[in-house]
């Protein structure tokens, strides 16, 4: 095996996530920062996950993929869990999630 300089055209790998997830993601904000997006963590008091959440939409609101986020997210509909599109989604009964401020 040489070793040198990284092939620039090896995939940046910490995008590849969101591309498995959904190819309308690509580029999204919240790559690298999963954890803060999770719906919770084990034996998380409820002010630490509203933080954390809080953090997440703040990252949220720059994204260039925020509104393909919110759509990906009506998609999953009660499946999608965590902060999607700047919004904590919990069970909403079958609702879709609310649209991002900002939304058209």
């Amino acid at each position: 095996m040489a070793r040198g300089r990284p092939n620039s055209a090896a995939p940046d790998i910490r995008a590849l996530p969101a591309d498995l997830a959904d190819p309308r993601l690509t580029g999204a904000a919240c790559v690298g920062h999963a954890a803060l997006f999770d719906a919770e963590h084990d034996d998380e008091p409820r002010q630490d996950r509203n933080a954390r959440h809080r953090d997440a939409a703040d990252i949220c609101q720059g994204c260039p993929v925020l509104v393909a986020c919110h759509t990906v997210a009506a998609e999953l509909g009660t499946h999608a869990a965590g902060v999607w599109a700047g919004r904590a989604q919990r069970a909403r009964r079958g609702r879709p999630p609310r649209p991002p401020p900002g939304a058209p």
